[in-house]
This record gives C-alpha cells, sequence and structure tokens, in this order.
C-alpha cells in the first residue's frame, strides 16, 4: 500500500529519514512519523519506536497521577464541607475502626451496601437504609458515616463542586427550613426541598432523638413526609439513623409511625424492603 507521504510512485524503495533517537541514541527511519509530538512535550519525531512507547507509558502515567491527585482532593473536600459533610467527630470513623460488639452480620451487610452502592451516576432505584436502636450511644452515626465516606471515596467525579451525597442532622434540617420561612431568606421553603429531592444520596442522621407535640407535630409530619415522599417519587435512596424503629421499642412504645405518620413510615418501609439494622450494644460514650 503506497504511503500517503510517499514521493515514489512506484511504492518500491520508499524514502528514508534516518536520524539519531534523542533518548537512546540509535539510528532509526523517522520517515512517515509525526512532525509534531506536543502529546508527550516535544515538537518534532526524534524518538525512536521504543523509546517513544516509554514516554508515552510516562506520560499517561503522569496524567493517571495527576487525575487522582485531584480526586483525593475533590474527595476530602466533600468529607470536610462544615455545612453537608461528615461532622469533624466522624471524619476518621469507617468500618474498620466499628466496635463489631455481636453486630458483625449487619457491619457486614452495610459495608456490602456502601461497597457496591452505584456512584458517579443518579443511584435510582437504589435501596434505602434504617439503622435503628432506641438506645444513644450504640454507633448509628459511626455506621452512617462509614457507608457515606465508603460511597464518596468510591467516587471519580471530579467536577462537581457539590457533593450529591450528603450527611444532614435532623436539627440541622430543621434549621435550615426555619431559616427558609425568614424574610429575604437565602433560599425558599421550595427551594430547600427539592435540593433535599435531588440529591443523590441523602444521609439523615438523629431521627426520632425528641417526639414533638401539638403544632410541631403537625409540621415534623409535613417535613418528614415532604423530604422523603419527593425521594419515593424520585426512586432515590434515602439513609437513615432514629431511636425509632419500624415497630414499637418495648422500653417506650413507639416507633417511626408515631414521629412522621403512617403514610410516611409506609413508604420508608417499601423504599428500605422492610430492613431495618437494630444496632446492639450499650452507650458507649
Amino acid at each position: 500500500m503506497l504511503h500517503p507521504l510517499s514521493d515514489n510512485p512506484s511504492g518500491h524503495d520508499r524514502p528514508e529519514v534516518i536520524v539519531s533517537c534523542t533518548d537512546c541514541g540509535c539510528r532509526y527511519n523517522s520517515y512517515g512519523q509525526v512532525l509534531s509530538d506536543r502529546y508527550i512535550g516535544r515538537r518534532g519525531s526524534r524518538w525512536c519506536p521504543d523509546c517513544r512507547k516509554i514516554r508515552v507509558r510516562a506520560f499517561e502515567q503522569h496524567e493517571h497521577d495527576v487525575r487522582e491527585a485531584r480526586l483525593r482532593f475533590q474527595r476530602e473536600a466533600w468529607v470536610q464541607d462544615n455545612r453537608r459533610g461528615i461532622p469533624e467527630l466522624f471524619r476518621g470513623k469507617d468500618f474498620s475502626n466499628f466496635d463489631l460488639g455481636g453486630n458483625e452480620d449487619r457491619v457486614s451487610a452495610l459495608r456490602k451496601y456502601a461497597e457496591t452502592f452505584p456512584v458517579d451516576s443518579r443511584p435510582k432505584g437504589a435501596q434505602s437504609i434504617l439503622i435503628a436502636r432506641d438506645i444513644n450511644g450504640v454507633g448509628k452515626t459511626h455506621l452512617t458515616c462509614a457507608i457515606l465516606r465508603t460511597i464518596i471515596d468510591r467516587s471519580s467525579d471530579i467536577d462537581r463542586e457539590v457533593c450529591p451525597y450528603q450527611f444532614w442532622p435532623i436539627y440541622r434540617i430543621k434549621q435550615r427550613l426555619l431559616d427558609a420561612q425568614r424574610f429575604n431568606g437565602a433560599e425558599t421553603v421550595a427551594q430547600v426541598y427539592l435540593d433535599f429531592a435531588s440529591m443523590w444520596l441523602l444521609v439523615i442522621d438523629d431521627v426520632g432523638k425528641d417526639l414533638p407535640s401539638g403544632y410541631e407535630a403537625s409540621a415534623a409530619y409535613e417535613m418528614y413526609f415532604t423530604i422523603i415522599n419527593e425521594r419515593y417519587n424520585a426512586q432515590l435512596p434515602i439513609i437513615v439513623s432514629s431511636n425509632l424503629g419500624f415497630a414499637p421499642w418495648a422500653s417506650d412504645g413507639l416507633c417511626l409511625q408515631d414521629l412522621m405518620g403512617k403514610a410516611c413510615a409506609s413508604r420508608l418501609m417499601e423504599m428500605t424492603g422492610g430492613v431495618e439494622y437494630v444496632i446492639e450494644g450499650k452507650d458507649r460514650r
């Protein structure tokens, strides 16, 4: 086949351009090679095929290392976001330093969930998680943060300024909604709910620590139903750590239905497949 740059119509005795490789010094025919090789940082073709392969591999490794460094920086920035990232106390918490204390099967299942969670795209249809126990200090928040950290560390999306996987204690959600109700607030209540509905993964911590009454109970019903129903309709997962479970605890006879209403609790039960991870143990604080 006639070389496109050949000036020899016969195709025989193709011309040679013999040059010395600037890396190994060997003589080679550079005829037909590109005249500009900016891809690996040099103008002019002055490397033999073997040396060029070495330079290309080195360049690609450098590009990989730069990307990995950017990824590590982005992930850590997401984790350390003081508004929606992992609380400072729990940034070093993961599955490896959780005191199992009889929870081996539960922790193994939660680790598998985090390690197989679909990242870098909307996790439509992914299962939700309820981690529950009526005792404080058994490690519910530790486990939710371990799940979130594992998912963030698996992400390779470095072009998002705001992390799509977010951690929100319930008190901070309430405060954000109160701020949105103020005149000339930075955002409206509708915008707050839209944000909670669109996150790829929403982690809500400390649900059910207080059981409101009167007007506060009505407001809590509305808040929980709006957040969970929007995510239910969007088929997006939610992770909840709670002092209440689907069924009443023997200690006080209360359950999630008492806090968020029957319709909301029913939706959450469907999203979790009816599974709740009840963490055994005593208060570790």
